[in-house]
């Protein structure tokens, strides 16, 4: 069989796949890239538009069979006013939401996915990538869950006051005791833990 012949029944073997098949993207800093592109301006992003260059926009997530796709409020360990930050990346989720809600169907309970589906969108997981904006307090992960957080990556390249990172010296042997509290407290609520950049203890 020629090559280009394989290929196209590769890719029609694909989309057949995702016919029946939900794919998730786990991750996407797609709001961070907003940010520092328009500061934080949503609507001049043109998410709409397919754009060379970048990674993320509507069309390319139509053509790559994306259902659902976790949307991460990232900010660095070390910046200003984390827990402001934090507050404004989700902002910028929850505005690519209701920007784009043609498209995006936010997920904030299991059945979501089926409405998401059922309604040819994509699905919109809201995730919190580093607990810094956390600033010691766990009442921050009651607000970010009331605003839609479902996923919540507990450090970036860091070490916090209560987590160690991977790509920084442990200070904690893993989780200090506010760590234990942060990782119960996220259960409780439901929240999905992503372990990505935490240390190995």
């Amino acid at each position: 069989m020629p090559a280009k012949t394989a290929r196209r029944a590769a890719l029609a073997k694909a989309r057949e796949f995702l016919a029946s098949h939900l794919l998730i993207d786990g991750h996407n800093d797609l709001p961070w890239v907003i940010r520092r592109k328009t500061g934080g301006d949503v609507k001049a992003f043109r998410l709409d538009r397919a754009a060379a260059g970048r990674d993320t926009d509507i069309p390319k997530l139509k053509k790559g069979g994306v259902g659902a796709q976790v949307l991460a409020a990232f900010l660095p360990t070390e910046i200003a006013h984390p827990a402001t930050v934090t507050l404004e990346q989700i902002d910028i989720v929850r505005r690519i939401e209701e920007l784009h809600s043609d498209v995006f169907h936010p997920v904030r309970e299991t059945a979501d996915f089926g409405r998401a589906r059922r309604a040819g969108k994509i699905g919109s997981i809201l995730s919190v990538e580093g607990g810094v904006g956390l600033e010691n307090s766990l009442a921050p992960l009651r607000m970010w869950h009331a605003l839609g957080m479902r996923v919540m990556t507990l450090c970036h390249n860091g070490a916090l006051d209560w987590i160690d990172s991977a790509t920084d010296r442990p200070r904690h042997n893993g989780l200090a005791p506010f760590g234990v509290s942060v990782v119960q407290e996220l259960n409780r609520l439901g929240v999905l833990i992503d372990t990505s950049h935490a240390s190995p203890k």
